[in-house]
């Protein structure tokens, strides 16, 4: 599940029904397969709030 949860985090836009039903039968269940996707999405936007927020941090920076 590290591709799904990589994929999630890179471009989840592009995560097809069968990356996601791979995962599913890997884990045993639906509920640990959302928990994988969910947890993936968590720490993507996460990473993208910090870099929003050192972009803002940088302009503030260079405008002072």
């Amino acid at each position: 599940y590290e591709g799904l949860a990589r994929q999630v985090g890179e471009a989840a836009y592009r995560v097809t029904d069968a990356q996601v039903a791979a995962v599913r039968e890997a884990v045993g269940s639906d509920r640990a397969a959302f928990e994988i996707v969910m947890a993936a999405c968590i720490g993507a936007g996460l990473a993208r709030w910090d870099a929003a927020v050192r972009a803002i941090e940088a302009a503030g920076d260079e405008a002072s």
